[in-house]
């Protein structure tokens, strides 16, 4: 029989931290044992505190290990001009990425957020610090762009709570759909949810319906942003 690959310290602490995750996510932080945690990493209680102290420090690696700041997608987005076009690419891959994603990382991750609400609201106040300042920055400032060449007719406030609403929908449309087996059955596919939502949200940032028509083009926008 092969002998086991060693893990090296840092190997060792990354398995334990993806293995706490999904049981993060499960039972939030004050409903998981460390037990439980060393169990799901396949290793001692006593190897697991050697690596990470406590459960607290665990959970904050987590924390930096979910908001670690590497967003291809909006490095692409960012080089793009502002302008109208590129705001509705910005809204239509932010949906995709939220609502056509259905592995078990981001399931787990959902989860997490939704257990980080319930408690101090730490988490999901870091992750979206971290994931969707730049995304939203992009997007004020292609709407201000898209304001300036009269392509939308909505007053923008200075906090820009549009984009925020936009923003919402899609999270809550998301979290109704967490459990295995949707809380709510929207009866109509990702597609069809993903076209309503871009045609409410642009709609309301004040879009003419013939500008969505005419931009909205989502075979174009898929092969543009190369998903």
């Amino acid at each position: 029989m092969a002998a086991k690959t060693r893990l090296s310290s840092e190997e060792r602490r990354n398995s334990i931290v993806e293995a706490a995750i999904p049981v993060f996510a499960q039972k939030g932080f004050n409903g998981t044992t460390t037990k439980e945690l060393a169990a799901a990493a396949g290793i001692s209680e006593a190897l697991m505190y050697k690596h990470f102290p406590s459960k607290k420090d665990l959970y904050l690696k987590i924390q930096e290990f979910c908001c670690e700041d590497k967003d291809d997608d909006l490095a692409r987005l960012e080089i793009l001009p502002d302008s109208t076009h590129s705001l509705v690419i910005c809204f239509y891959l932010f949906l995709k990425r939220v609502l056509d994603d259905d592995t078990d990382s981001l399931r787990s991750l959902n989860r997490l957020m939704l257990s980080s609400l319930l408690d101090d609201g730490e988490f999901a106040r870091v992750f979206l610090q971290n994931t969707c300042s730049r995304w939203r920055a992009k997007m004020i400032t292609c709407l201000k762009a898209s304001a300036a060449n009269n392509e939308i007719d909505m007053l923008i406030d200075e906090h820009y709570l549009n984009i925020w609403i936009f923003h919402h929908m899609a999270i809550a449309a998301l979290v109704f759909r967490t459990p295995q087996e949707p809380v709510i059955d929207y009866g109509v596919d990702n597609t069809k949810l993903i076209d309503t939502m871009m045609t409410f949200g642009l709609r309301g940032l004040g879009m003419a319906p013939e500008l969505i028509k005419e931009i909205y083009k989502k075979e174009e926008l898929e092969k543009l942003i190369e998903l």
